[in-house]
């Protein structure tokens, strides 16, 4: 590996950066893409991880993993009861009220 800059920061210089980059460009390993990332945490931070999308436009780039739809969500909750479906929602509002 071509030696990195002598300030011994690698994480902060630019130079470091490009080096490294063109390192892992020239392995053929390697490939650069340019898109979007949402990660999951704020929804569900006890399991989350980080979903990574190509594409310039974000509605193209997610187009085949969305789709519209309509919920139901339980105000108490502050948005986290969320239900897809009617009758688990009414469901929960029974089984809440007991």
């Amino acid at each position: 590996m071509k030696k990195m800059g002598s300030h011994g920061d690698e994480y902060t210089c630019e130079e470091c950066r490009e080096i490294a980059e063109n390192v892992l460009l020239s392995s053929g390993d390697w490939e650069r893409l340019e898109g979007w990332a949402i990660n999951t945490q704020e929804m569900n931070p006890e399991e989350y991880e980080e979903i990574f999308w190509e594409g310039k436009k974000l509605e193209e780039a997610i187009s085949d993993y969305v789709r519209k739809t309509f919920w139901w969500s339980y105000k108490p909750s502050d948005g986290e009861q969320v239900f897809e479906e009617f009758w688990d929602a009414v469901k929960y509002h029974e089984e809440s009220k007991e």
